[in-house]
């Protein structure tokens, strides 16, 4: 939502403000000279057109978009767009929002993924879907400190050190369920911490990971037994798994050529 957000606010920034700025569509609110459209917000926050969305729901993301509208015209009144820091984020933010829409033309419409892929992922992997484990973890900036809460862990249920810590800001803990076959295509989550789940046995705490930088945990797992997630749960996970799979696929190779065409240069510090 946020990131909408600010390319909605990275747009508004672009528009001149001498005339009625009138778009095509149906009205719903207009901010000065500037006039907002059902389909617009449709096209930004497709939930708006849910059925199952709310009056309250529909009238947060509406004033969303008009608060929006309304500091956008203020920073432009104010000169804002002058200024270098502006102008780069506007630039940046057309990069990204256009490479976003690249990708959903170009790319993810062309992807399909087959129900017997499907099938035959989930039968491959039957073993791993059917194993369920209880996860401790503590993640945190400082290694210093997780070096100390994994000692506690060795010697102290995890349960008791986790509720410690909660209080503290700069820390996350928590004990989870896990289904195996799940962790392990779950693009989300940071690798260095999948591999060190899935390489412990029941009882074990792992050592200090650097899980990104400036980034540390620790995890220890707790029990394994048989996974209680449905078969229709996991089949639309495998589902999304492989259409992610394909869409990176796909781009990948999309980008490539692509780069062929634009050349690209790194200059060395």
């Amino acid at each position: 939502m946020r990131k909408v957000f600010v390319i909605i606010v990275a747009g508004m920034f672009l528009i001149s403000c001498k005339k009625e700025i009138k778009q095509k569509g149906t009205p719903i609110a207009k901010v000065k000279n500037m006039v907002i459209t059902q389909e617009e917000i449709q096209a930004q926050f497709p939930d708006i057109a849910s059925p199952f969305a709310s009056p309250e729901q529909k009238s947060k993301i509406l004033n969303l978009a008009i608060e929006a509208a309304i500091f956008s015209l203020a920073a432009k009144d104010e000169g804002f767009l002058k200024e270098p820091e502006v102008k780069n984020k506007l630039k940046w933010a057309e990069i990204i929002a256009l490479a976003d829409i690249y990708i959903q033309k170009k790319i993810q419409p062309y992807i399909q993924v087959d129900p017997r892929e499907i099938e035959n992922f989930y039968q491959m992997h039957r073993n791993d879907f059917e194993k369920e484990i209880d996860v401790a973890y503590i993640i945190g900036r400082n290694k210093d400190t997780i070096e100390a809460l994994r000692e506690k862990m060795k010697s102290t249920n995890p349960v008791k050190v986790i509720s410690e810590m909660k209080s503290s800001p700069d820390l996350l803990g928590n004990i989870e369920k896990a289904n195996v076959g799940v962790l392990k295509i779950n693009p989300e989550l940071p690798q260095p911490l999948v591999n060190t789940i899935l390489s412990l046995k029941v009882g074990e705490i792992s050592g200090v990971v650097e899980i990104s930088p400036f980034q540390y945990g620790v995890v220890k797992i707790l029990e394994e037994g048989k996974a209680e997630t449905k078969k229709e749960e996991i089949m639309q996970i495998i589902q999304a798994f492989l259409y992610y799979q394909k869409t990176q696929a796909k781009r990948d190779s999309i980008l490539n050529i692509l780069k062929q065409k634009y050349k690209v240069e790194i200059y060395k510090k």
